[in-house]
């Protein structure tokens, strides 16, 4: 998917005329977002009980969906 993006929005880069590159993310990058978005939905998570926050759980919730969602993203970088 990130392959994906980066092809389309260089292509559009250079319709527009623009001369900037997207950094490809790394293996190592990728780990270390992974890494944030489970302090993150850990800390939303937990504090979303005692609290009854529902915008706590949602962060939570999105979180954890980041971080299948990388996951899926360091398997296609390894093929």
């Amino acid at each position: 998917m990130i392959k994906k993006v980066h092809y389309s929005l260089n292509k559009l880069n250079q319709k527009l005329g623009i001369s900037v590159t997207l950094p490809v993310p790394t293996k190592r990058s990728l780990k270390r977002s992974q890494y944030a978005n489970g302090m993150i939905a850990t800390g939303c998570l937990f504090l979303s009980v005692p609290f009854s926050s529902k915008l706590l759980l949602g962060i939570g919730v999105l979180s954890v969906a980041s971080i299948v969602v990388t996951q899926m993203e360091i398997k296609a970088l390894d093929e």
